[in-house]
């Protein structure tokens, strides 16, 4: 009998379903070093049988409800791990992992706040994690597992925990882009929920739909979509890792093209790294035509970009319309906003940019190009509002203010922190409507299209005028050809009793030295002409010199924090 995945109360209950309708059929591939020749696959019935295996094992060593934390390389263990989690009842962790040569203080930030009573991970990083695991300070013996090498026998001695749509999932940890990292704490009910929302504004319900993903797996948005989205509507998920990615663009959109996907998921930064970086000889044989959804989503939503991308691919058969923006964080498991008409004239407005910095909305012909992130009422799994910050009172349509969800997805809470769960998960409004969750994203809705304008928390105020950080970047970034696009952090500090505006800057690898003054000099003329303000500090580093989260969002505080406690590595400094 065919598996109507509505009816499942937990992602145990969908799984165990799949592996009895369709045992033989792929769920997953994993693409060795993001080649289609190099492909490892699972089976939903293998899938089964490996989460039945490490969830029995960790049901002798864990008690319901406790931790593990993940950390595994981009593959297909990763899956198995989180499944055998749920089987057990554990509350899976996903995390980055950590490398050879590279800090491990958000690895260990989150081991700290999560106190897992175990690490699961794959053989390659079992003996790295075992050393590392003896700095978590709040637990010196945090036993780590290779559930790679698991006895598959023992999935015959599994049992089905108590669990149901109520019971704790994972803890998804947000990025920390504005604040150090929290544990949201998502239901199965959160993750089935946002799944239907997902295919709701896709409009692909019960149609099965195939994802090609880069993304990190840990992460809210490579979890969701590529993984839990994939399972639900049986369309096949195509994996491959983001470094992959990174050094050799076209093997996404290769991947893509050959699987015929349908879904493909990423931030900007991405369309404009392919839109850049993919030759034209590699552009030959691509087929595009059949990705009905190139989902743009986890950070600000350039209109140039789209443009780019769609100009750069048409000879392969992409149009603009095949984009579809989107909106979310993690506090709602992961998808907010998305859908509406796919001509771009129709969800794309123009705006006065000085209006804009006094967080008003004025119409503007040949004024800045804003894409709207989905129709907020795509979907009927919650409620979107914009409000007041400060007054906590509805704003009007085209008034600028902070964006407030609540609904299903939404999560009840942040681990073992009860205040920002009251003030940021449990918000009302001035009229006592709510509860509402308080995303911290500005933003305003036109008809029924949402347009996200930046983070309350970043927002830089200089001589009584809002300025949004990202409008600052996209200048400096385009002021001259040595520096790295995506690589920029503007934020304020106070100097000579006055706001001052800093700019952390990272440069190409080639760079001449003697440029130095020139480059900085640009800057600063772009940053005049266009925003009429003075550049206090102009800092440039090297690759790598500039803080991001996991999925690759700038932490302006982080950088902020660097700069003021002379922890960056200067290339050069100019006042």
């Amino acid at each position: 009998m065919a598996v109507n995945p509505d009816l499942c109360t937990s992602l145990v209950d969908l799984l165990m379903q799949r592996s009895l309708d369709s045992p033989d059929d792929v769920a997953y591939v994993f693409l060795t070093e993001g080649e289609i020749e190099q492909q490892t696959s699972v089976t939903y019935a293998e899938l089964d049988e490996q989460a039945r295996a490490i969830g029995a094992d960790l049901a002798q060593r864990l008690a319901q409800g406790e931790r593990a934390l993940l950390l595994y390389p981009p593959g297909l263990e990763f899956i198995a791990g989180f499944f055998g989690c749920l089987y057990a009842g554990v509350v899976a962790v996903p995390a980055c992992p950590p490398m050879p040569g590279r800090p491990i203080d958000q690895t260990l930030a989150v081991a700290n706040s999560a106190t897992p009573g175990a690490v699961l991970t794959s053989s390659l990083l079992h003996p790295l994690l075992s050393r590392y695991m003896s700095q978590v300070p709040q637990k010196s013996s945090i036993e780590v597992i290779d559930t790679q090498s698991s006895d598959l026998t023992q999935a015959e001695t599994w049992t089905v925990p108590d669990i149901g749509s109520d019971t704790l999932a994972l803890l998804q940890y947000t990025s920390g882009s504005t604040s150090s990292p929290k544990g949201v704490m998502i239901k199965h009910s959160n993750l089935l929920a946002n799944t239907r929302a997902v295919l709701d504004a896709l409009n692909v319900a019960g149609q099965p739909c195939s994802s090609v993903s880069w993304l990190p797996q840990y992460h809210d948005m490579g979890l969701v979509g590529p993984i839990v989205l994939c399972m639900y509507n049986k369309g096949g998920s195509y994996l491959m890792s983001a470094l992959d990615f990174l050094q050799k663009p076209v093997r996404w959109l290769r991947a893509i093209s050959y699987f015929e996907a349908d879904l493909g998921v990423a931030p900007n930064f991405a369309f404009e790294l392919c839109a850049r970086k993919i030759t034209a000889e590699q552009r030959e044989g691509l087929d595009l035509s059949c990705w009905n959804s190139a989902i743009n989503a986890a950070e600000p939503i350039l209109h140039s970009t789209l443009v780019k991308f769609a100009k750069t691919f048409a000879p392969c058969g992409f149009n603009i319309e095949q984009f579809f923006c989107c909106y979310g964080l993690a506090e709602a498991t992961a998808f907010v906003s998305g859908g509406g008409p796919r001509g771009m004239r129709e969800r794309t407005c123009r705006v006065d940019p000085r209006a804009l910095e006094e967080s008003k909305v004025v119409y503007a012909e040949g004024g800045r190009a804003l894409v709207s992130s989905g129709l907020i009422d795509a979907h009927e799994q919650g409620t979107t509002k914009v409000v007041d910050p400060l007054t906590c009172e509805s704003c009007e349509e085209s008034q600028i203010g902070e964006i407030w969800i609540a609904g299903p997805s939404v999560a009840e809470g942040y681990w073992n922190s009860p205040e920002p769960s009251t003030d940021g998960l449990r918000a009302f409004t001035s009229d006592k409507e709510g509860p509402f969750c308080r995303t911290g994203d500005l933003g305003f809705v036109k008809g029924r299209a949402l347009y996200v304008t930046g983070r309350l928390k970043d927002m830089i105020i200089l001589n009584g005028r809002n300025h949004y950080p990202q409008d600052i970047e996209r200048t400096v970034e385009q002021s001259h050809g040595a520096l790295r696009p995506g690589c920029v952090a503007a934020f304020s500090v106070e100097a000579h009793h006055m706001e001052q505006l800093v700019v952390v800057q990272e440069v190409k690898p080639d760079v001449d030295p003697t440029q130095m003054a020139e480059i900085v000099d640009a800057m600063k003329q772009a940053v005049f002409e266009k925003h009429g303000l003075h550049l206090f500090r102009a800092v440039l580093v090297g690759r790598g010199g500039v803080a991001k989260t996991s999925s690759g969002k700038v932490r302006r505080r982080e950088c902020r924090k660097r700069f003021t406690q002379e922890q960056l590595e200067l290339l050069t400094d100019y006042q």
